[in-house]
C-alpha cells in the first residue's frame, strides 16, 4: 500500500500516458515584481504603498492589482467563486484498475476510461462556490480612533472625524489568508493611493487630514493566479480632522 504523496510514475491514465499528481506540488513563490510607480517598500506612510502589516515582510504590486504573497507550502488546489446559480464547476469519478506484482511491492494504477469520457457520457455532478465579501461596516465603518477633542470613540453615523491615524476593523472571511486595504481620495472614480497588506482583521490607516474611502478584500494564498483576489468590501468613508492649536497668554 502507497503512503501520502507523489505515485512517481505508477499512474497512467486510459490511454496509456502517465499521470501526474499536483495535491502535493509547491506552492507558487513570490517573483520579486516591479513595485508601482512611486510606491515605497516598508514605508508607514506617504504615496502609493504597500506594506504587509504584522507579517514583518513588504509586497509590491505584481501590475495585476494583486499584492505578491509569501511562499506558501501546498499546491494552489482551492477553488474560485464561480458565480453559482450561473458559474459552476463539474466533476466526476472514474474508474481505476490495480496492478500488483506477486510480492506486492509495485502497484501500478490504470484508468480504465479517460475523464473526458465520463464527461462525454454524462457521468457528472454539478456544483459552485459562493463567497462573501468582507464586511467592513454597515453603512457605519468598524473604525475607532481619538476624536479631535482628545477622546478615543468608535465610529457613530458616516460623519465621525478622527485626529491621527483611524483603526479600521472588518470580519474575517473564510478562505481568507491574507488582507488587502486600499485607500483613495474618492469613492468614485476609484484611484488608489496606498495599500496595506495584513493578516490580522484590523488596521491603522496612515491618512493625512482629509476625507478618505478605503475598501478590504481577501487574499487566498491557494487559489491559483489572479483568481486569489476575493470580493472586494463596500467603500467606507473615514475622515482625518487637521491638528488644532491653542496659544495661551503667560502670567
Amino acid at each position: 500500500m502507497l503512503g501520502d504523496g507523489l505515485e512517481g510514475d505508477k499512474t497512467y491514465m486510459a490511454d496509456n500516458s502517465k499521470l501526474r499528481t499536483t495535491e502535493s506540488d509547491p506552492g507558487p513563490t513570490a517573483t520579486g515584481g516591479a513595485q508601482g510607480s512611486g510606491s515605497q517598500s516598508g514605508s508607514p506612510s506617504g504615496g502609493s504603498q504597500s506594506s504587509a502589516g504584522d507579517s514583518g515582510t513588504s509586497s509590491g504590486d505584481t501590475g495585476n492589482g494583486l499584492p505578491e504573497t509569501p511562499k506558501v507550502t501546498g499546491a494552489p488546489v482551492d477553488l474560485w467563486e464561480s458565480g453559482w446559480p450561473n458559474g459552476r464547476f463539474y466533476w466526476t469519478v472514474v474508474p481505476v484498475s490495480v496492478l500488483t506484482t506477486e510480492d506486492g511491492n509495485s502497484i501500478q494504477y490504470r484508468e480504465v476510461i479517460q475523464p473526458q469520457d465520463a464527461c462525454q457520457a454524462g457521468n457528472v455532478v454539478a456544483f459552485g462556490k459562493d463567497s462573501s465579501p468582507v464586511v467592513a461596516g454597515q453603512g457605519t465603518p468598524y473604525a475607532s480612533g481619538l476624536s479631535p477633542k482628545g477622546r478615543l470613540v468608535a465610529t457613530v453615523g458616516s460623519t465621525s472625524s478622527f485626529y491621527g491615524n483611524p483603526l479600521i476593523a472588518w470580519r474575517p472571511v473564510q478562505g481568507a489568508s491574507q488582507y488587502q486595504i486600499e485607500w483613495s481620495r474618492a469613492k468614485y472614480p476609484w484611484r488608489k493611493a496606498g495599500e496595506q497588506l495584513t493578516y490580522g482583521t484590523a488596521a491603522t490607516l496612515p491618512l493625512t487630514p482629509g476625507t478618505w474611502w478605503y475598501r478590504v478584500r481577501g487574499i487566498n494564498f491557494f487559489l491559483p493566479g489572479t483568481a486569489k483576489a476575493m470580493g472586494w468590501s463596500s467603500p467606507l468613508r473615514v475622515t482625518v480632522a487637521k491638528p488644532r492649536f491653542a496659544v495661551s497668554g503667560g502670567s
